[in-house]
């Protein structure tokens, strides 16, 4: 199998998109402070998408466990 970088990259944004929004969410609730939850949130999703990066490329590189190969 294989999948291009540019498909994980699009892939990883629209996930992170999403935990943006639910850190920022629930941080907000639990602070009650907007901008220290702006903040909280995109530096610990930006460390996120980092490893969340390395860790599909790294599965679709060198894991083989549970592809079918033809």
């Amino acid at each position: 199998m294989f999948e291009k970088k540019t498909r994980t990259l699009a892939r990883m944004a629209t996930y992170r998109a999403c935990c943006v929004a639910t850190t920022l969410i629930g941080t907000y609730i639990h602070t009650g402070h907007f901008v220290n939850s702006i903040i909280f949130a995109l530096i610990l999703n930006a460390c996120f998408t980092v490893i969340y990066y390395f860790h599909e490329r790294f599965w679709l590189e060198k894991v083989k466990w549970g592809l079918k190969l033809d």
